[in-house]
This record gives C-alpha cells, sequence and structure tokens, in this order.
C-alpha cells in the first residue's frame, strides 16, 4: 500500500482523512483525533459524528499518514488522500441516462444525448435507501408518463418528502459525480423490459451498470440491495450523507 492512497495530482502538497465508518469507542477515536489530528476536543468530537464524510482539515503527507495508522489501530476505517482528490466531485442530479455498449449516456432535459462515457471510467457504484427524497404527489403526469417521455421532467409542485432509493455514479478521466433518484429517473431505454415498478426499473438500471462495469467498486450497501439485504436500518439520512458515504469510499477504493 502507498502512503497515501491516491494517484491523483496533488499540487498544494496538503492532504484530507477521508472516513467511511468509525467504532462505537467515541473516546479512543477522539484522543486519536486530539493528539496526532492535532484537534481540539470539540471539533474531534464533531468529527467523530461527522461519518462518512472527508473531513476538511489539511495536513502535510506525514501527519496524514500518521493519523490514518493511529485512527486505523481503533477501528476507523479512514484512508489519507490528497486535499485535491475530490474537486469536480459534486453530485450532478441527472434524470435520463441510458446504458448502452458504447458507454453511460446522460441526456439534457430537452432529451439531448451526451457523448457516452466509457464503462472503463465508471469506478464506483453506490445505492442506498435515503430520506428526505422530494417526489410528485399529484400533477399533469404520472410517473409512468414521465418514464417514457423525455422531454418533460417533473415539475417542483405537488411534492412530498419521503425515502427512496438513490444511485452516485462516479466516473473518472473526467472526474465526475452522477446522481440518480429513483422515482425521478427516465428509464425509457430499458425498452421490452420497462416495468410499471420504479423498483424493479432501477434494479434492472444497477443489473445493467454491473454488467457493463464490472471492475467497478461497490459500496456494502450496494451489495446489500442487489442481494435483497437491504433493510430500514441501513437507511440513510439524506442524500448528502449518501455523497459523501460515496466520495469517501472512491477515494478509499484502492486504500
Amino acid at each position: 500500500m502507498a502512503a497515501a492512497e491516491s494517484d491523483n495530482v496533488n499540487p498544494s502538497g496538503s492532504f484530507r482523512l477521508a472516513v467511511t465508518a468509525v467504532p462505537d469507542d467515541r473516546d479512543a477515536v477522539v484522543a486519536v483525533l486530539r493528539g496526532d489530528a492535532k484537534m481540539n476536543a470539540v471539533d474531534a468530537k464533531i468529527r467523530w459524528h461527522q461519518v462518512p464524510a472527508v473531513w476538511p482539515e489539511e495536513y502535510t503527507e506525514e501527519v496524514a499518514v500518521a493519523a490514518r495508522d493511529q485512527l486505523r489501530s481503533v477501528g476507523v476505517s479512514v484512508c489519507a488522500v490528497p486535499a485535491s482528490s475530490a474537486e469536480n466531485l459534486h453530485a450532478q442530479t441527472v434524470h435520463h441516462v441510458r446504458c448502452t455498449d458504447e458507454g453511460f449516456v446522460v441526456l439534457s432535459l430537452t432529451g439531448e444525448a451526451g457523448a457516452p462515457l466509457s464503462w472503463e471510467t465508471l469506478k464506483l457504484i453506490s445505492v442506498a435507501d435515503v430520506d428526505g427524497l422530494q417526489h410528485r404527489t399529484t400533477g399533469a403526469f404520472s410517473t409512468d408518463y414521465l418514464q417514457t417521455h423525455p422531454h418533460i421532467t417533473p415539475s417542483d409542485a405537488n411534492k412530498r418528502t419521503e425515502h427512496g432509493l438513490e444511485l452516485n455514479l462516479i466516473f473518472s478521466d473526467p472526474q465526475a459525480c452522477y446522481r440518480i433518484d429513483a422515482g425521478l429517473m427516465n428509464y425509457e431505454y430499458l425498452g421490452d423490459k420497462l416495468s410499471s415498478s420504479t423498483t424493479e426499473n432501477f434494479k434492472q438500471l444497477l443489473v445493467d451498470l454491473v454488467r457493463h462495469a464490472p471492475a467497478a467498486a461497490q459500496t456494502p450497501l450496494t451489495e446489500q440491495f442487489a442481494t435483497g439485504r437491504l433493510h430500514e436500518r441501513d437507511r440513510l439520512k439524506s442524500s448528502q450523507v449518501h455523497h459523501d458515504l460515496a466520495v469517501a469510499f472512491y477515494l478509499c477504493v484502492d486504500g
């Protein structure tokens, strides 16, 4: 394993800690953060709760690696990554995509297809059940109609907040993250496989992604969903928490 878990160019020379999970023993983690990570008591306790995430504090490589090793020794799942690693990884929500042999295609709100993204550049697939999603309750167009008519998108009116399935896809070259809300997705590319069930369509999308990009890493929650083991206790608090988890896992995947 390399000292730091990323090959990205790091012009600033600074590093951050990407954390995907912490143990229940808060005191042990806080003690390391106050020591090797040089945090005060308040910030250390805040960071213990702020997981998954790429923590904002920046360190020299030597300090970051020392803190990483000590955190791992008390059960933290953590990597030291260049501070610039997460650039261009803000989540871009898309409502219409296609899985083709040529690559992953994102369509604009007007239905214009972008250039296919090579499957080799799909590096991470992250599925989660998240709270706080906004979906339509009533309106001029049904969900099924929206799924088969690419030029029509849900309005901001008549929405309710609920939990639902969500997908984060992280690509390299160029580095980008796409977010898909299962309930607001146009699945027209499925053709004869298109179902009246949003969940079934979402499952088929995941099957296609994995088939086309077998080398892409998958988060544990993704594997649980694919095997029918994703439960209510696994639900994440928000889309932002899911995105933070996906980015941290992506940055740590080679660690």
